[in-house]
């Protein structure tokens, strides 16, 4: 869960969910839906146990609760992996359309993982030295365009 204050220019927040490919580039999975910002102060919050099975996304302000979800086709067999989340743990600046990284998701078959900070989101090359099999983010842009 997240807290977030917003200027009223704010009209909409919108999640995407991304994969690394092979050339160290993100993919969306899926995303790209925006809620109404109708609170300037409110709350967010991530329900998801893997992201690729999907997530559920809620902005709760002082008029109520909105909710979406965001699913993708999984055709990636986890079984024989481990993996690990990391979620943004500080405060983050609020830049309108810019995407700030709230979650990344790491899968591999290896016994280490190493839980790298959501910040890795901006240099995916970090990444590729650790050989992953599947990493994973979602992110938040908060926007001044209205719902499309």
């Amino acid at each position: 869960i997240w807290d977030y204050d917003v200027d009223e220019t704010i009209k909409s927040i919108s999640f995407n969910c991304y994969e690394l490919d092979e050339n160290n580039k993100w993919q969306a999975i899926s995303g790209g839906g925006s809620l109404l910002a109708e609170a300037k102060q409110g709350r967010i919050s991530l329900a998801f146990d893997k992201i690729l099975d999907g997530i559920k996304i809620s902005i709760q302000g002082k008029n109520g609760t909105i909710s979406s979800s965001h699913e993708s086709e999984n055709s990636v067999d986890f079984s024989n992996m481990s993996y690990t989340t990391s979620f943004l743990s500080s405060q983050s600046n609020i830049e309108i359309n810019k995407e700030i990284p709230i979650a990344i998701q790491i899968f591999d078959s290896d016994n280490e993982i190493f839980s790298g900070d959501v910040s890795m989101f901006y240099e995916p090359n970090e990444f590729e030295k650790y050989n992953y099999d599947h990493v994973y983010a979602v992110t938040v842009t908060f926007s001044q365009d209205g719902l499309e």
